[in-house]
């Protein structure tokens, strides 16, 4: 009974994560330019993705990518967990952090009233 609970997700993940990797690994194995019939060729592609340069610099700039966005979570726990403290400072540091955020949302919205302007608006302009 509890398996009928998970069968929605199972076929979920099965439809939109398993079927596109298994069909990625087979359509890897084909010569085909997406329109017409495929031709099997094996590790053909593979072995030319290995010796391929820019295929190396995509998997040094995806790890690249990969440490720095870890590294700025960190960074952003660290900032949390200090504005969260009771340490001398963190209201202000708080305020410090946060206003920057504030201002930049009430530009934006400032930006946006005057685009849609009833009667002056850019937009009506246009």
């Amino acid at each position: 009974m509890i398996a009928l609970y998970i069968l929605p997700a199972l076929l979920m993940v099965s439809v939109f994560i398993f079927v596109p990797i298994v069909l990625t690994g087979y359509y890897g194995l084909m010569d085909w330019s997406g329109i017409g019939s495929m031709t099997f060729i094996g590790l053909e592609n593979y072995k030319e993705l290995l010796v391929d340069k820019k295929f190396w610099d995509s998997v040094f700039h995806s790890f690249l990518l990969a440490v720095f966005s870890t590294a700025s979570l960190v960074i952003y726990l660290l900032i949390s967990m200090i504005l969260d403290s009771k340490i001398k400072g963190s209201d202000f540091l708080r305020k410090v952090y946060l206003i920057p955020m504030l201002l930049s949302s009430v530009a934006i919205a400032q930006l946006w009233l005057k685009i849609y302007h009833p009667s002056n608006g850019m937009l009506n302009s246009f």
